[in-house]
């Protein structure tokens, strides 16, 4: 009878236990993504900056050559994937079966218009692009608030 009583005190303590530290995984591991993606939106955010920059350079003297704002879209292609480790393409249900690569998020597509943006740069040279200049400008505020907000929402863990 008294075993049986310590034996339901064990069995609780090892229910609190492992709801205790699988609160602490998750907290950790929502942590670490917060962390990721931090870094991941710096990079993007400075990509943007120096895009709009080289769209409508302040100084005429050292723009940047065609091959310099290739590595931009170069570095802006390869931002765009690494943000789909974080966003997956979201699945619709109105797509085919066979049809299974789904559609963006909004925070990728404002990564994307960089890189079209960067790529267009790259193939005219570097011209004073203010309409360019500008949609960058709005793709970099766009990218900050839908991040901000992806990063304020309640983990999915």
């Amino acid at each position: 009878m008294i075993s049986d009583y310590y034996g339901a005190i064990a069995t609780l303590a090892v229910g609190i236990l492992a709801g205790v530290q699988w609160y602490f995984s998750n907290r950790a591991a929502a942590r670490q993504r917060d962390s990721d993606l931090t870094r991941w939106g710096g990079d993007v955010i400075d990509l943007m900056a120096e895009l709009e920059t080289a769209c409508s350079p302040l100084v005429t003297e050292g723009r940047p050559t065609r091959a310099e704002i290739e590595r931009i879209g170069h570095r802006a292609s390869a931002l765009v994937d690494k943000g789909r480790l974080f966003f997956p393409n979201v699945k619709n249900r109105r797509r085919s079966a066979k049809d299974d690569e789904g559609t963006r998020i909004k925070l990728l597509d404002e990564v994307l218009r960089a890189c079209y943006v960067a790529r267009h740069l790259a193939s005219v040279g570097a011209a004073d692009e203010e309409s360019l200049r500008q949609q960058i400008w709005q793709s970099r505020g766009n990218f900050i608030r839908l991040l901000q907000k992806e990063m304020t929402a309640p983990s999915e863990l």
